[in-house]
């Protein structure tokens, strides 16, 4: 993807004098998040391309069951390994 490339060769030159650049968070509800989170810049640039490219599937229902069911499988990929 063009759009990933030409922003990690930006954080990759720009580190080199800012060393702390990709631990840098920057607090913020990019994107339409429902909440305000510490991001770091590799990741709201990961986010903007995504969003970007991404759009929602119309003929999807979004209800409070499928969000939950949704909530439960990442839950239970993120457990997995603990």
């Amino acid at each position: 993807m063009p759009l990933v490339s030409a922003g990690d060769r930006v954080l990759i030159l720009m580190a080199r004098s800012t060393r702390d650049l990709a631990e840098r968070r920057i607090h913020a509800q990019p994107f339409g998040a429902t909440e305000a989170a510490d991001w770091s810049l590799p990741a709201l640039g990961i986010a903007r391309v995504a969003a970007a490219l991404l759009e929602p599937d119309p003929t999807v229902v979004r209800d409070i069951g499928r969000v939950a069911a949704g909530q439960e499988v990442i839950a239970s990929l993120t457990m997995s390994g603990t």
